[in-house]
């Protein structure tokens, strides 16, 4: 069995969460009403089930799933500590330029692999990242391309 990513899996915990509460009695239903997605588990989480209710079975989903989804966040906030850590101990200049977050200098880093000597220039970078042009076609075809589908397109 595979196991989902850290963000997608919060990301389905909400998804359940709202279908949870479409058929979720009305009384309920109005009190989660326009609620967002950062306050929505943090009230679910606060709901408490009284015995017999109609609604006390949806109250404990819903604060079950919140419960998880406050698990993941502490996960994914730990986790992009650890990563920010080790991308600046690898690459320090790397997040200087415009748009070179730690996300996307994480993903550089894993798509150059142990050789970065291979990105000697643009051009090697865009073969690499399946985004250079290749001549289409055969014969005496001047002037058309087509996108290289190869390489890591993340």
């Amino acid at each position: 069995m595979t196991t989902l990513p850290r963000p997608w899996a919060r990301t389905q915990a909400l998804n359940s969460m709202k279908a949870l509460i479409v058929t979720a009695p009305d009384d309920l239903r109005e009190q989660l009403r326009g609620l967002t997605k950062d306050t929505l588990p943090g009230k679910c989480a606060s709901l408490r089930p009284k015995g017999t209710e109609p609604a006390a079975a949806a109250k404990i989903a819903l604060r079950s799933l919140a419960r998880r989804i406050h698990a993941l966040e502490a996960e994914i906030e730990a986790l992009d500590a650890e990563m920010a850590t080790v991308v600046q101990r690898a690459a320090p200049q790397l997040r200087t330029h415009m748009g070179v977050g730690t996300d996307v200098a994480a993903a550089l880093l894993v798509a150059a692999g142990d050789n970065p000597d291979r990105l000697k220039n643009e051009s090697s970078f865009a073969a690499m990242a399946g985004v250079s042009p290749l001549p289409d076609g055969s014969g005496k075809t001047d002037g058309r391309h087509r996108l290289n589908t190869g390489g890591n397109r993340e």
